[in-house]
């Protein structure tokens, strides 16, 4: 086989680790899902887990990348479509992974840095005014809370066209997070 065919199957056989793990850690959580399990959906050897994330939390840290690409944040812009939207799977997998893996110290962690790293940071550096950490802390919790209710939990107020009425006070919150506060008490 030659160099190129071998990279080409070795992409693949990346990809096909990181689809199965996004899969396995969405439903079963950090601690509910194994390496050999998550091999054997990859149709994969196990070694090559090692061989390309080096652990069970390098592959954790991988597919947490992958399924935060275009993080799907509530904006002043944006409220009417994050209201209407029903995601993919692929969208849901970061939300469900975090939820499942909770009860894990070391998926905690690694959660928890890559909350205040990759959003909570980014965001910060893009608002203007005071408390910016703070605001963008409360702009993720206030998506997170209501992705769970909405996609999780199925809460039907914050669904379909029940969800367009609420629309106009999700605009204002996102807006006072938004713009800084003119006027601080």
């Amino acid at each position: 086989m030659s160099k190129e065919a071998q990279s080409r199957d070795r992409g693949t056989a990346k990809d096909r680790i990181l689809d199965a793990a996004v899969v396995a850690f969405a439903e079963s959580g950090y601690d509910g899902v194994g390496l050999r399990e998550i091999a054997v959906a990859a149709g994969v050897n196990s070694r090559l887990i090692s061989h390309y994330f080096g652990s069970k939390e390098g592959l954790f840290r991988a597919v947490l990348d992958r399924v935060s690409d275009g993080p799907f944040l509530l904006t002043p812009e944006g409220a009417q479509g994050f209201m209407t939207v029903d995601p993919p799977f692929d969208d849901l997998a970061g939300l469900l992974t975090m939820l499942r893996s909770t009860s894990s110290r070391q998926a905690m962690a690694i959660i928890r840095g890559e909350v205040a790293n990759r959003y909570e940071a980014d965001l910060a550096a893009s608002l203007t005014g005071p408390d910016a950490r703070g605001r963008a802390a409360l702009i993720n919790a206030i998506t997170v809370g209501i992705r769970l209710m909405r996609e999780v939990v199925g809460n039907e107020a914050l669904k379909g066209e029940d969800a367009a009425a609420i629309v106009p006070y999700l605009d204002a919150i996102a807006r006072i997070l938004y713009d800084a506060p003119a006027d601080k008490h």
